[in-house]
């Protein structure tokens, strides 16, 4: 008997690590969905003035670029934001 009452504590146990690993993966992928969010939030869009080579962009050309290298293309010259376009919900207020 005490075998049996082994046999069923170890496949509980088994069972509660297999969700407590799949609970896991789920707040891992969460953390990554989140993460991923936030960088493509600090992204912004600007438009080259001229030609960069380390970049590779030509004038007129635009890019969603790490707001770091806004701030360094846009103080430099070589590049300006691009406005974001309105939406009607905020031409109506």
């Amino acid at each position: 008997m005490s075998q049996t009452a082994e046999q069923k504590a170890a496949k509980e146990v088994e069972k509660a690590q297999k969700e407590a690993e799949k609970a896991a993966k789920e707040a891992a992928d969460k953390q990554n969905q989140l993460e991923s969010g936030e960088k493509a939030a600090e992204t912004q869009k600007i438009k080259f003035l001229r030609s960069h080579p380390r970049y590779g962009y030509w004038p007129g050309d635009t890019a969603d670029l790490a707001a770091e290298h806004v701030e360094l293309l846009t103080s430099g010259g070589f590049a300006e934001l691009v406005a974001a376009p309105e939406t009607e919900s905020e031409n109506e207020e």
